[in-house]
């Protein structure tokens, strides 16, 4: 073969080095050894792949013979093109060469795209309906190669397109909405025609399961959408709904489809809801939508849903959305209470008119009478911000019989009473920590669905059903089912200070004890609010008995009383130093070589075989590689790995955990080995080799917490494991400890120091003679 080798390329191949001795191949000594032959697997589909030779050092177009006939395609030759299978990159005259055959990659033989465009567009408009139906069928596949669909726009494609949806019915259509989002995405979505919107939006009624799916799809894609070319087209549909909020239709359609028997159907139906709020930037058009579905029994629907699918994509999509329905919550949560604003003021003298109407506030004791800890009520509302003030408030305002007998219960046991407004304040505390309403969630994590807080639609006031209750709370907030939990609690938490003999010194140990309760009641996650509230005042019935006394329950439970709000500050300010300290040992820990177990991007295991991922020296790279897992011990295999392909860290889009990671949401089923301990980077362009993910599974807990915390750090993403919470929190109480301990060696003085004389200013002088004459400098020559 005048000095050139052959060789069979299959996966994981290997040359035959001069010494006959099989060696991993090697794209640097292939050039220099002028290697330009090689077997690969080449695909015609539907035809069964076949082995061709190719010979990169001879004509292009006479290659591309040999593989037609090999494959028996009887096609004209120039018509056609090679395809890099996985990449869909395609290969042409100047790109032929040996480094790209001898690099192990298959290949699939296609029609090149303005041919292939020509036959689909010619089939589309076909009178007969099986050809139309075949083409419409194969053009999902084709448009996801953008040289294809590049050239479909260019000739034309949308109209003829646009025609079939505006036509078709049945399969047909839902073959031609599938089509038409990614032939759009090609184009200008701003060109999308308003019939065709109009279509979309009724095909929902359709009783084809698919066409309601890709016409859900095309909603939510639109909806949610942020691209400059997408967002108007979504503001379209937005206006569509809007205009029949008062009206069934499409509204009907979506609480119908969210019980649908189709798991994608309900999917999609929840996405859309989510897209279509998104879309919603006004506040009072966004109360009336969440109206809108109400009335129609979307709620309900949804709740009947969420614990029967078994579906990590819908429960995603309920927690988005229970976050949109407490967007009012959070917004309050997140505006600070300040003692030197006038309005927030007002409220404060407002809420002491709600609670008591026939009295005027005189001084500035009052704070405590209206259930205050101190005469700073702002300090106290630094946990919770305007929400405090606000749950607060509207207990009074909607439900003045549930605050009143709580307030009047105070002073009939005025040595057994409490500070009413900081339990309310340390109830809502509690609320939003159970809720993870105090940050920002990141799209992907497990978050909980509270089946109560899906109860949004109002309800009749129910009557008390026992003696020892202070009145229903539900069906008194005119469907805030934030405000209904809240009361619930409030009612069970005293019922609870008075079962359990609390005196006002009892408070911190006594609130400690009584929320620990109430959380725990709260995160069982009662399917409704009745079912929370019996809960609650189960849980109050009898507490004493089963936890003893304060003092005991409060040890037993492992409680600490709550501190100065200066020390909570403290704690607050150097757990997030902490934090970036731990995101520091994350990726410390990421620049040693760390093994994962190999899948296929569609969940399958790859046997003996190892995925090698670190950081580089940096930290402005990740270098990632595959080898067949060498017997030996973890070190020995990390260092079998050593050609590593780079990427930098500035081209990583996002990181996917769990049950966002792509790999995991390709899964037929959930496999709880890969779904915990799986993550995918996520890149913004392909690799050299074509990845636009890097998936990896961890082989333990650890190592699956330091690379996903490790890698959110590096994206500027913030850390959202329990254990760096955890690490974070430990390192803060240390720190704190040690802080506290070197305040307790000062000795304070309990009055001011007297301040010393000032000194004399007589240091200013004209000449030396002055000096000498002052004695304060001997005379000189």
């Amino acid at each position: 073969m005048g000095g050139r080798w052959a060789c069979v390329f299959l996966p994981n191949a290997h040359f035959l080095d001069d010494a006959r001795r099989f060696r991993p191949y090697d794209s640097q000594q292939a050039a220099s050894r002028n290697y330009t032959v090689a077997t690969t697997e080449i695909s015609f589909p539907p035809k069964p792949p076949a082995h061709v030779s190719l010979d990169t050092s001879a004509d292009y177009l006479t290659q591309l013979d040999k593989v037609c006939t090999a494959l028996q395609v009887e096609r004209d030759v120039e018509s056609m093109v090679l395809v890099v299978e996985n990449t869909r990159e395609y290969i042409t005259d100047d790109r032929w060469n040996s480094t790209l055959i001898l690099a192990g990659k298959k290949f699939e033989l296609c029609v090149r795209p303005q041919f292939a465009v020509a036959e689909t567009l010619y089939q589309l408009q076909s009178p007969d309906p099986k050809d139309k139906k075949n083409a419409i069928f194969k053009l999902k596949k084709q448009l996801v190669d953008q040289p294809f669909a590049v050239v479909f726009v260019q000739k034309g494609g949308i109209d003829i397109l646009t025609k079939i949806v505006l036509s078709a019915k049945g399969n047909l259509l839902s073959y031609a909405l599938a089509d038409y989002p990614l032939a759009m995405d090609s184009a200008d979505w701003a060109t999308m025609e308003a019939p065709v919107l109009d279509k979309v939006i009724e095909s929902l009624s359709s009783p084809n399961n698919n066409v309601v799916k890709h016409a859900l799809a095309i909603i939510t894609g639109l909806c949610r959408g942020v691209d400059a070319k997408v967002a108007p087209v979504g503001a379209m549909i937005n206006e569509r709904f809007r205009a029949n909020l008062d009206a069934g239709p499409p509204f009907t359609c979506l609480v119908k489809h969210i019980n649908s028997t189709d798991l994608n159907v309900q999917v999609e139906a929840l996405e859309a809801v989510n897209g279509i709020i998104m879309q919603t930037t006004d506040e009072a058009t966004r109360e009336r939508f969440y109206e809108a579905i109400d009335a129609f029994g979307f709620n309900a629907a949804l709740k009947s849903q969420v614990n029967v699918v078994d579906l990590p994509a819908f429960r995603e999509a309920t927690v988005v959305y229970q976050n949109y329905r407490l967007g009012a919550c959070r917004k309050l949560l997140l505006s600070n209470f300040e003692s030197d604003n006038e309005e927030h003021d007002f409220l404060l003298l407002r809420y002491w008119a709600l609670v008591y109407p026939e009295e005027a506030m005189s001084e500035l004791s009052d704070w405590r009478r209206l259930g205050f800890q101190t005469t700073d009520p702002a300090a106290e509302l630094r946990a919770t911000g305007m929400l405090g003030i606000h749950v607060a408030m509207q207990l009074f305002e909607k439900a003045p019989q549930i605050g009143n007998t709580i307030v009047a219960a105070q002073a009939k046991r005025p040595e057994r009473d409490y500070p009413f407004s900081a339990a309310w304040i340390s109830i809502v505390s509690t609320m939003i920590d159970v809720m993870s309403l105090n940050r920002e969630r990141v799209p992907g994590e497990p978050g909980t669905v509270f089946l109560c807080l899906l109860d949004t639609a109002a309800q009749p006031p129910q009557p008390a059903s026992s003696s020892d209750d202070a009145g229903s709370a539900i069906g008194l907030f005119e469907g805030d089912a934030f405000l209904e939990v809240f009361a619930i609690c409030a009612q069970a938490y005293d019922k609870m200070w008075n079962d359990l003999n609390c005196t006002y010194e009892d408070f911190s140990k006594g609130n400690a004890v009584i929320l620990a309760k109430l959380a725990e009641v709260i995160r069982a996650n009662p399917e409704s609010l009745s079912s929370l509230r019996r809960a609650a005042f189960l849980m109050a019935t009898g507490l004493k008995k089963r936890i003893g006394t304060v003092e005991e329950a409060f040890a037993a439970m492992g409680l600490r009383e709550a501190e100065a709000p200066i020390v909570e500050e403290l704690r607050a300010s150097l757990t997030a130093e902490m934090l970036e300290l731990v995101a520091a040992q994350r990726i410390a820990a990421m620049q040693t070589p760390t093994l994962f177990s190999a899948y296929t991007q569609d969940g399958k295991a790859v046997k003996r075989t190892v995925v090698k991922i670190m950081v580089g020296e940096s930290v402005q790279d990740i270098r990632f590689g595959s080898a067949p897992d060498p017997q030996g011990s973890p070190v020995e295999a990390a260092s079998a790995i050593t050609v590593l392909e780079p990427i930098l860290v500035s081209d990583v889009h996002t990181v996917a955990i769990g049950a966002s990671s792509p790999m995991v949401m390709a899964l037929k089923k959930p496999d709880p080995a890969i779904t915990d301990l799986a993550f995918s980077i996520v890149l913004k362009s392909p690799t050299p080799s074509g990845e636009m993910t890097i998936d990896a599974v961890a082989r333990d807990r650890k190592v699956f917490v330091n690379w996903t915390d490790g890698l959110r750090a590096l994206t500027g993403q913030p850390l959202i494991s329990p254990e760096a919470s955890a690490d974070a929190a430990k390192l803060a109480e240390m720190e704190l400890r040690i802080r506290m301990v070197e305040l307790d060696a000062v000795d304070v003085p309990s009055a001011e120091p007297e301040r010393p004389p000032p000194p004399p200013f007589t240091f200013v002088v004209d000449d030396n003679a002055a000096l000498a004459a002052a004695g304060l400098r001997r005379p000189g020559p």
